[in-house]
């Protein structure tokens, strides 16, 4: 059997080796607690992994190799990602002198198996793909939901007391809005970034430079201060006649504004076309275009009051009502043109913005009790979203999509990833909620 990364991973992540007697190729006793949680994202292959090395517990990152002589072919020694790496796990390793590997372990598992287990591995293979938990708490659906519920609204909490102690320091809601916006649009890879443009340009700033143009040019100024000024231009694949206008508000803006470009280290590595920070950026100026002159706090309370049918009109806030044909049909950063008409953003980020963000603030907003009993009961109740990575990880990983789990609310999915980020993600089973 020829060995692949693939299978390399799944032999790793499930332990399917005697998990004794393990040495390094330095000679040194290892032992695997946890294999840590697959990394979706630039980095090592595996985050937090917990080993016992030389009689000691520590904890960082593995990668996973077919020949450690790729650890210099990919530059993984040049890149930060890499710094928290203690084990390098490989099938082949030709290398003698291990030092120049600066002290990071080498397990060369091929060692631990011979022809006949290795076609085992398949079988093995099948069986844990195809059945119901890794996870050993797993019991009954009544006891998993309502550690979600419970867990869940524990979350929820949190972000409010968030959210209320950003309040207290900036004691302006439009803000609060703005940079809570600009944080979900960035998604997991890029909300760093985009709070960074929050914190380099205010909203009040913001709202100030647009004296100077015309509201029907507000969404042009917005793009292109977005997008020049926060090291996206020279990502930029438009037509000639659209970056004339950008160019154009461009020196207009450089007329009577004082604005520094700032150097931001956009995370693109296998990211989904439509969550492109550009695409996202141009929502966003579309969206602060049709509501920066009365206020997004007021926008989002006369949503509130509008009728009985809040969320419908919080949605319709959010999406846009109209925009310019280029971005309907163009990706912005491709030459390859859109094959049909798509969205700036889709219904489950602007659902996922109305549940993490709006109803919170408005929630901290309202001082009545009766507005925030309305509130919180349209937060515990809200429909279940798109899963995101780590919750999709916890399902498949731990739960295998168990056709007895039936998450019905976000509330609920809060409560999934209160549970992967304090316990699943570090391997700490035995203290796990789910298990108590």
């Amino acid at each position: 059997m020829v060995m692949t990364e693939k299978y390399l991973y799944f032999i790793w992540d499930s332990i399917l080796f005697k998990n004794e007697n393990l040495k390094t190729e330095a000679g040194n006793d290892i032992t695997v607690i946890y294999p840590g949680t697959y990394n979706k994202n630039d980095g090592p292959d595996f985050k937090n992994a917990r080993l016992v090395l030389k009689n000691q517990i520590i904890i960082g990152d593995v990668e996973i190799e077919i020949d450690s002589l790729n650890w210099f072919k990919h530059n993984h020694y040049l890149n930060d990602n890499f710094n928290n790496v203690k084990l390098i796990v490989v099938w082949h390793h030709n290398l003698n002198n291990s030092s120049k590997f600066d002290n990071i372990e080498i397990l060369n598992l091929s060692k631990y198996f011979d022809e006949s287990n290795l076609y085992k591995i398949k079988i093995k293979t099948d069986s844990l793909a195809t059945g119901n938990s890794y996870c050993p708490f797993f019991k009954k659906k009544e006891h998993f939901i309502k550690k979600l519920d419970y867990y869940g609204k524990k979350r929820l909490n949190k972000k409010l007391l968030r959210f209320s102690y950003n309040y207290s320091k900036i004691q302006i809601f439009d803000e609060l809005f703005y940079d809570g916006m600009l944080e979900s649009l960035g998604y997991h890879k890029n909300k760093d970034n985009m709070l960074r443009i929050a914190i380099e340009l205010p909203f009040r700033q913001l709202r100030e430079m647009l004296v100077y143009f015309q509201e029907s040019e507000y969404h042009y100024v917005l793009q292109a201060i977005f997008l020049f000024y926060f090291n996206l231009k020279d990502l930029l694949v438009i037509d000639s006649d659209y970056m004339l206008i950008l160019e154009n508000i461009n020196k207009k803006l450089q007329r009577y504004i004082n604005i520094k470009p700032v150097n931001i280290e956009w995370k693109l590595s296998k990211i989904r076309p439509y969550n492109h920070p550009i695409r996202r950026l141009v929502y966003f100026s579309y969206f602060l275009a049709n509501n920066i002159k009365k206020g997004l706090t007021e926008v989002f309370v006369e949503a509130f009051y509008k009728d009985e049918n809040i969320l419908k009109n919080i949605y319709e806030v959010l999406k846009l009502s109209s925009y310019d044909n280029f971005w309907k049909f163009n990706w912005g950063w491709k030459k390859e043109k859109l094959y049909k008409e798509i969205s700036l953003i889709g219904d489950n980020r602007i659902k996922t913005i109305v549940f993490n963000i709006i109803l919170p603030l408005l929630y901290l907003f309202f001082e009545d009790k009766n507005s925030r009993n309305v509130i919180y009961n349209l937060l515990k109740n809200f429909p279940k979203l798109s899963n995101n990575s780590s919750q999709e990880l916890v399902m498949q990983r731990y739960l295998k999509k168990n056709k007895n789990i039936d998450i019905k609310t976000a509330l609920q999915q809060q409560g999934l990833l209160y549970i992967y980020e304090t316990y699943c993600r570090y391997g700490n089973c035995s203290k796990c909620v789910i298990s108590n």
